[in-house]
């Protein structure tokens, strides 16, 4: 097992590395759905619009600086031959009867043309942006929708070693660098090429000579700022990577672990303490920061010295032209704007491949969640439950996690959980067995780590036994739907219940949404709540927080144990249900539990000596099964048992 893993994790990291730029961009093209394309395509069309126009500009521009430089004295009624306005587009046959013409007419004409044209152009710009950015925010929502749906179809154990940090820059940064900055890119070259190949052009049709003095310097600036950019990506590489140990970009941070847990911070007055600890892993990229910002000002200050130099070329040899009378001014500041365009192109290409590069790596961090294998789900669902439970020498173990780092494939941790190699360190569940039938209380008692939560989430199914097995009315759990399990079978309400940002009476139908109003206050009058929330202002409407941040840690839990009353299942599992409550919420959830009894299975994992009473049957863990029967037998029986509950030891 462990070669077969150890192969398929090295065509991955094979896989990973050697994946091209071409191979993401082709299949980031094949993925557009078709309304993608349409805005696409669209955006593409106003870019092309766009870039006509953006051509004819410097023209205009010269023609209206020879029209008005030509003559100061000229009329309307001295140039009789052109109708008014020009041709929009007539730009060359104007330009080649500008000395026939130089008249204040032709100037006010020329300008008078050159208004629709600006106004298509702005008209294009528009068009070009609108369809780009809403197909930009399609594919995003594409790949957003994607993502967190395969997030959700992983098992638990994914998520052990998968923070929800790193999780989330997955959804929100990699979905939304990705796709824009590759979609703008793409639309860039366009442009970058328009303006390098259409300037060129134009320089050529207005000065051969002078072009090609031009284009002469422009390959030792291009070289120049490859070899500067090469210089600039490795200072930054290095930072990001700097800035990732202290951040955290795959494993909890001291910054994450200090955030999430504030109360503690603030309780033992250690504020000053955690912020001059970040800001000291913080000065450890002081260095490399100052190094990147140099190399960058660098790059930054040679491009512009590159410019200028090539731009005082032009003047130089533009002014001899002018002088010979072989150049116009208007012609040679169309030239100026031309050979800016150029400039602008070129830079914008050296860009456009590091652009493309790190969208190209958002994408391939996209894929590496729409690519995890989803566990096979059964499809058997049984038509009637009765209740009864048998969990036959069930071993357990976690696999063995592994840290993330980038040098290793998302899916290959994955595909780790599923066929690695055990942690046989950590064997949580050890040859437990016992039977439970239908309506009967089950405690489950040990000493914290024993495995009694692990058992419960074995029970439900979202974890799988590494042996033995577990039977529901006579079924085996691994041959049923596991999402049917949990959706009709099972309820669990959990040791730290976690409430959504929503209102009371939401969450609490977050497990049957088709509970009605008079269910949910029945519910909440048997767990001591519905006198509370009718004291609040919005009542049952009232909005708890993130996470139920406005409650008490005990009004949580009765909130989520209305959740599992609510669910009406077959089977309820309990763990520690008291633990957060006042003596009075105790004993009305207990009587809650014999409402319950001989309606439902029962599995209570629980500390409470009062509710260990009323159970039928109690599991005593520790580090293995130690012990199942009757209370009675396991006052004798259990060493643990009598260690934790002495006071109902005979």
């Amino acid at each position: 097992m462990g070669n077969r893993v150890s192969v398929h994790s090295e065509e991955v990291r094979r896989y990973s590395e050697n994946a091209s730029l071409s191979e993401s961009v082709i299949r980031f093209a094949k993925e557009l759905e078709p309304d993608e394309k349409y805005h696409l395509v669209l955006g593409s069309l106003g870019l092309m619009a766009n870039a006509v126009t953006n051509m004819l500009y410097p023209r205009i521009i010269g023609l209206l600086i020879d029209s008005s430089d030509l003559s100061q004295t000229s009329s309307l009624e001295k140039c009789p031959e052109y109708s008014f306005p020009l041709p929009l587009f007539a730009i060359n046959n104007l330009f080649s009867k500008l000395d026939a013409l130089g008249s204040d007419c032709l100037f006010n004409r020329i300008l008078a043309c050159s208004i629709p044209l600006y106004i298509v152009g702005s008209m294009a710009s528009w068009f070009r942006v609108y369809h780009t950015q809403t197909a930009i925010y399609l594919i995003q929502k594409r790949y957003r929708r994607k993502v967190f749906r395969k997030i959700l179809s992983q098992n638990l154990l994914f998520f052990h070693s998968h923070t929800c940090n790193y999780l989330l820059s997955k959804l929100l940064n990699d979905c939304e660098e990705g796709p824009k900055t590759l979609v703008e890119s793409q639309m860039q070259f366009l442009r970058c090429c328009n303006s390098t190949i259409g300037g060129t052009c134009h320089l050529f049709s207005i000065s051969a000579k002078l072009a090609l003095v031009i284009l002469v310097s422009l390959p030792l600036i291009g070289v120049t700022i490859r070899q500067l950019s090469s210089m600039v990506k490795r200072y930054h590489s290095l930072k990001k990577k700097r800035l990732e140990n202290v951040m955290g970009k795959c494993k909890p941070t001291k910054a994450e672990e200090v955030i999430s847990g504030i109360e503690n911070v603030i309780s033992f007055s250690n504020e000053e303490y955690e912020a001059n600890s970040f800001m000291n892993s913080l000065n450890e990229c002081d260095e490399v920061s100052i190094q990147a910002n140099s190399s960058e000002g660098i790059m930054m200050g040679s491009i512009l010295a590159s410019f200028n130099l090539s731009t005082l070329i032009m003047i130089y040899f533009g002014s001899k032209q002018m002088r010979s009378g072989s150049l116009t001014v208007g012609k040679f500041a169309s030239f100026i704007i031309y050979g800016s365009l150029i400039g602008l192109g070129v830079s914008g290409l050296s860009k456009i491949f590091t652009d493309v590069v790190r969208s190209t790596n958002s994408m391939r961090s996209v894929y590496e969640i729409t690519d995890l294998k989803e566990p096979e789900e059964k499809l058997l669902e049984l038509e009637e439950v009765e209740g009864d439970l048998e969990v036959g020498s069930v071993f357990f173990q976690f696999p063995k996690i592994q840290p993330v780092n980038k040098s290793q494939h998302i899916s290959e941790l994955d595909n780790g959980f599923e066929e690695g190699e055990l942690n046989l360190e950590n064997e949580i569940i050890n040859g437990v067995s016992f039977k439970i039938k239908a309506g009967d209380v089950i405690g489950i008692v040990g000493p914290s780590g024993a495995g009694k939560t692990t058992l419960c989430k074995l029970i439900m199914g979202i974890y799988k036994p590494t042996s033995g097995k577990i039977l529901l009315d006579s079924n085996d759990i691994s041959n049923l739907s596991s999402k049917w399990l949990r959706r009709s079978v099972f309820s669990i309400l959990t040791q730290e219940p976690i409430l959504f940002s929503m209102s009371i009476e939401e969450n609490m139908k977050y497990g049957n949404k088709k509970a009605t109003k008079e269910q949910v206050i029945e519910a909440c009058k048997q767990c001591n709540l519905h006198e509370f929330i009718e004291s609040l202002p919005s009542k049952y409407d009232t909005i708890v927080g993130p996470k139920g941040c406005t409650l008490s840690t005990g009004q949580k839990q009765r909130i989520a144990l209305v959740r599992t009353i609510l669910k009406e299942s077959k089977v309820l599992i309990l763990d520690e249900p008291t633990s957060s409550l006042d003596g009075y919420s105790e004993e009305l959830v207990t009587q809650a539990i014999e409402m319950a009894k001989n309606e439902k299975t029962l599995i209570i994992v629980t500390h409470n000596a009062e509710i260990v009473k009323k159970v039928n049957k109690v599991l005593v863990l520790n580090r293995g099964m130690e012990y199942f029967g009757t209370v009675e037998e396991a006052k004798v029986n259990s060493p643990t048992f009598k260690l934790i509950f002495p006071n109902i030891v005979p």
